[in-house]
């Protein structure tokens, strides 16, 4: 029983989760990126700001698996990232991500998921070549192919 226990606590220590946000593809082309996401949040005004955040966090630090921005645009992480560029991304999740976002679609109304957190799920479209152009220009990331 001592084994089964100790057992389960290493795997549960051990398990490294990628996702960190709730984020799903859900469409794609070669200048955006469509995700369904959950966002959390009081009110439907703060569902939907988390729910933006991170459908931009994905994309940037994780990557949109099935698309041609699979792979991560912000290859060293995003705590290495933000702790390098603070005021970048001060700025940016302060207000500057809205440039990327195409549309955002609440899909459901505002409800409670199994922690008894109040959430909302959203499609979200994100700019996906903008976006990696801004970072480019603003030196988050080198420019592709060089």
């Amino acid at each position: 029983m001592k084994r089964i226990i100790l057992s389960i606590i290493f795997c549960v220590l051990c398990l490294h989760i990628n996702a960190q946000y709730n984020c799903i593809v859900k469409a794609s082309d070669r200048e955006s990126v469509t995700f369904r996401v959950v966002g959390y949040g009081s009110n439907t005004k703060k569902t939907s700001i988390d729910a933006e955040l991170s459908a931009i966090k994905n994309l940037c630090f994780i990557g949109a698996d099935g698309t041609s921005y699979s792979l991560p645009m912000v290859s060293v992480g995003e705590d290495k990232a933000t702790t390098d560029n603070p005021a970048f991304f001060n700025s940016f999740y302060a207000g500057q991500y809205r440039n990327f976002i195409e549309l955002s679609i609440a899909v459901s109304n505002i409800g409670k998921d199994a922690s008894k957190r109040k959430c909302q799920t959203f499609d979200i479209k994100v700019k996906a070549e903008k976006l990696r152009k801004y970072l480019e220009q603003n030196g988050i990331i080198r420019k592709f192919g060089l």
